[in-house]
């Protein structure tokens, strides 16, 4: 006579944890890359590289591309 095996699935409680589980991992997921943005864009503004925001650079400065937010002055950085 043939044994009868007991099934051995997947309970509710451990399909429950694996979706709260992916929840929390796109939560963090989405929190880093917000958080990544905002200090991309910190290093990439004009005092991040050493430079003042001016109308013109004069007197061993250059002129950097980096938007000062003001369409009328230019990132200046010493030499």
């Amino acid at each position: 006579m043939l044994k009868k095996r007991d099934a051995q699935g997947l309970s509710i409680r451990m399909i429950v944890l694996a979706v709260l589980a992916l929840i929390v991992l796109i939560v963090v997921i989405t929190i880093y890359s917000q958080e990544n943005e905002k200090i991309i864009g910190s290093l990439k503004s004009c005092g991040a590289k050493g430079g003042t925001c001016e109308s013109a650079c004069g007197g061993g400065r250059i002129f950097y591309d980096i938007d000062c937010g003001d369409s009328s002055k230019v990132c200046c950085v010493n030499i």
